[in-house]
């Protein structure tokens, strides 16, 4: 009888460790992303009698993640987020996975390789974003 048990737990220890294997292997889903090559910013401006004082600046996605980690811009300075990695990147505000620190500031989807996120600052501060996708992925925008 106690051989019969230890067999059963045995058994049943394997098979533990075989879901656990497969669920530790299953990929995560990513979502599908529209054909486009530009995002657009979630904040536009309908003045075009006003003059332009925005300054465009890049911040590039690389495999090993965004550079530069941080910069200051200013208030109305647009960044575009390129992504050069050979993985999709979702750059959105902090905190990661509920992005309110800077709800606006959110690509609201994935962009691959060779496509770009664009976003004008509205806010000042120091926006803490991420790879939404990546979440190891980080960096910081301060807003004068």
């Amino acid at each position: 009888m106690n051989k019969a048990i230890w067999g059963v737990l045995g058994v049943l220890i394997i098979i533990g460790f075989g879901v656990f294997l497969l669920n530790k292997n299953s990929q995560v889903a990513v979502p599908t992303v529209p054909a486009a090559t530009e995002i657009p910013t979630t904040i536009t401006s309908t003045d075009s009698a006003a003059p332009s004082t925005t300054e465009s600046i890049v911040v590039t996605y690389f495999d090993s993640g965004f550079s530069p980690t941080s910069l200051t811009v200013k208030i109305r300075d647009t960044i575009t987020f390129k992504n050069q990695s050979g993985k999709s990147m979702w750059v959105a505000s902090s905190s990661h996975p509920t992005h309110t620190a800077y709800p606006e500031f959110d690509a609201k989807r994935g962009v691959t390789m060779g496509e770009n996120y664009v976003f004008t600052f509205t806010k000042a501060g120091n926006w803490k974003y991420h790879n939404h996708l990546g979440p190891f992925d980080t960096g910081v925008i301060i807003v004068q």
